[in-house]
């Protein structure tokens, strides 16, 4: 919306005209207005249909793959699948670290028991 808003002013065209003609697609939040058809509207200063003229299907299939490709390369599914695992290993660690700590616990008891055993049945 920014970059077509700032031509609008630039070069003097009702940009909620210029919005409710090309702006048709909304991509995870990101605007798309068909590129050829805001150029020439803006060129003529005309609106009207320039969706024939165009190969906007082509750009923004383009668009779309290069945007998927990000998400699945570049901070998307990958480093949500990595960070899944390095949280479940850390998970696994966690607990690892807690059972040792309770083996502890329970060594140090089972001495205590065993000394107590050892002394006749004296607690104390």
């Amino acid at each position: 919306d920014d970059e077509v808003l700032g031509l609008c002013q630039k070069y003097g065209i009702d940009f909620e005209q210029m919005k409710s003609w090309y702006d048709g697609y909304n991509l995870e939040g990101t605007e798309l207005y068909c590129p050829r058809s805001v150029v020439k509207s803006i060129s003529s200063k005309k609106f009207r249909g320039y969706w024939t003229e165009t190969e906007t299907y082509e750009a923004l299939a383009k668009y779309i793959e290069r945007k998927d490709r990000e998400f699945t390369t570049e901070g998307g599914i990958r480093e949500r699948m990595t960070a899944a695992r390095l949280n479940q290993r850390e998970t696994k660690r966690q607990i690892i670290e807690r059972q040792a700590a309770e083996i502890e616990v329970l060594r140090k008891e089972i001495a205590r028991l065993k000394e107590i055993i050892n002394r006749g049945g004296e607690s104390g």
